[in-house]
């Protein structure tokens, strides 16, 4: 169920998640070293190689966005 959440891998076998600018700090100060950031003004593109880090961004941006 949790792996629908996902699309597939980037041709080079990231993950990528787009998501608000306003998360941005939780997602740096949780996953650090596991993720890559790219900036997209309001935006921000989060690639990760782990399912498990993938999953867990997808289920913070469902719990704070807003309804």
């Amino acid at each position: 169920m949790m792996k629908n959440l996902l699309g597939p891998k980037d041709p080079e076998g990231y993950y990528v998640i787009r998501a608000p600018r306003n998360l941005l700090s939780q997602v740096v100060n949780k996953y650090g070293d596991a993720i890559e950031i790219i900036e997209l003004g309001d935006e921000i593109l989060i690639r990760t190689k782990s399912r498990r880090v993938a999953l867990q961004i997808v289920k913070m941006f469902k719990v704070t966005k807003p309804q």
